[in-house]
């Protein structure tokens, strides 16, 4: 069979600037658990490769998340239109399967490593099932990962890899543990060694939701990376560094430029509900501050909305930003993603006023909820007004003394960063302009 597996833009004309792209991981790893005899293309459309609808293939397998839904689902209605068996996997398919099964021929809730070869063989015999539900792999069999290669066009020729999946964190409004779980599993090191020497790959980015969550195996990690002279990123907890400062030291020497860090909020009465976090103002900054003098630039990422908020929370993080010359920031409102704790006492006490799932987009998406302490309105223009002012190049600049060790990848990412803020305000001010209005419930009808 040829087969092909699909990661698809948020929306057409809609799409990450270069520099801030993820490398997918998901594909490749199906790529790997696919049978030789089979063979397989993947298309990532935020490399600018748009999916060709004619292609000829026997399998069409795409990676879904909430905020690309109705990409997906556009894509897959149209091959099964041609007779051609589509199969859904990802975080929004898992959580919603009965509505993604609509559009698919098959919904393969969790991770795919326990299914995806039996998937194959029933596509083969005709005897494909609606549903493939998979348990969570250990993470303990060495996975190939042949189709990826760096490339230096895209994305500062960096790939993606894994030291582990699931979030022991117990957050309200995250997504991670419904599809991952709360246990944090671990891939041997030597795996991990091993695949980044058979890569050839020198930038790396790590994608698991906290590299430093297990502080003993990430300084055996940290000291067989140190070897290959890689220069990588990935995402940490501030609690964890805070807790273990040997882990930086051991970091700089592995190659490590920058660690994007979920402070979320920096409100002192917001600090006090968050479960995985510092709940200090001085010492999340003091820590910050470590972390950038040892060399490695932080990405630091604040959440606007959260129901002890007051509006005083978006000059006080902005503030806070510029005021510790912090490298770079992701600012974003509160977006409670179905099948999360946050979205389902959202939806009890009346407050979800939105579920196009169009909106459910950190950049790009509406506010899908009634905030406590001010508008929907007002959580979204104050977020746009901090991402904007933040991002500023005259502010990057004025916190190029503390990040200067990284002078090329720092000027470039804060160029991108905004970038992306000023397309934004853009789009919002053209669809104001047009009075131009989203249905505020998701229906495939509007594609």
């Amino acid at each position: 069979m040829k087969i092909l597996l699909i990661s698809p833009v948020f929306q057409l004309g809609k799409r990450t600037p270069d520099n801030l792209t993820i490398p997918c991981l998901s594909l490749h790893i199906l790529a790997a658990l696919t049978p030789a005899e089979h063979e397989v293309k993947i298309i990532e459309e935020e490399k600018r490769s748009l999916v060709d609808i004619n292609e000829e293939c026997d399998l069409v397998g795409i990676s879904c998340y909430t905020a690309n839904i109705r990409r997906c689902y556009e894509l897959a209605l149209s091959f099964k239109k041609r007779g051609i068996p589509v199969v859904l996997g990802g975080i929004h398919p898992s959580v919603l399967p009965e509505e993604s099964i609509q559009y698919a021929d098959a919904v393969v809730i969790g991770e795919a490593e326990k299914v995806w070869e039996g998937l194959l063989e029933d596509v083969e015999n005709n005897t494909l099932k609606k549903m493939y539900k998979s348990d969570y792999p250990d993470l303990q069999e060495y996975l190939p990962l042949t189709t990826r290669r760096p490339k230096l066009s895209q994305v500062f020729g960096v790939i993606a890899a894994e030291t582990s999946r699931g979030c022991p964190y117990n957050c309200e409004f995250c997504s991670v543990y419904l599809h991952y779980g709360r246990k944090q599993r671990f891939k041997p090191v030597e795996h991990v060694i091993r695949d980044l020497v058979e890569t050839g790959a020198k930038k790396v980015f790590f994608a698991d939701d906290n590299i430093m969550g297990s502080p003993a195996y990430t300084r055996e990690l940290l000291k067989q990376l140190a070897p290959l002279k890689i220069r990588w990123a990935g995402q940490a907890s501030i609690k964890n560094i805070h807790r273990n400062p040997d882990l930086l030291d051991l970091a700089v020497k592995s190659g490590c430029k920058l660690l994007f860090t979920g402070v979320e909020s920096v409100s002192d009465s917001s600090i006090n509900t968050l479960t995985k976090n510092i709940r200090n103002k001085q010492v999340i900054a003091d820590t910050i501050k470590m972390i950038m003098d040892s060399g490695i630039m932080v990405y630091a990422g604040f959440i606007f909305g959260f129901d002890t908020d007051t509006e005083s929370v978006f000059d006080d993080t902005l503030e806070f930003v510029l005021k510790h010359k912090i490298s770079m920031g992701s600012y974003a409102h509160v977006t409670p993603f179905p099948g999360t704790t946050l979205f389902h006492r959202l939806q009890k006490e009346g407050r979800i006023i939105s579920t196009n799932w169009d909106d459910y987009n950190l950049s790009w998406g509406r506010v899908t909820f009634h905030p406590k302490n001010f508008s929907a309105q007002t959580l979204y223009d104050e977020t746009q007004r901090v991402r904007l002012e933040a991002s500023k190049f005259s502010n990057a600049l004025k916190r190029f003394s503390t990040n200067s060790h990284n002078p090329f990848y720092y000027l470039a990412l804060s160029y991108a960063i905004n970038r992306e803020a000023r397309l934004i305000t853009k789009y919002t001010n053209e669809k104001i302009a047009k009075n131009i209005t989203i249905p505020t419930t998701f229906n495939i009808e509007y594609i």
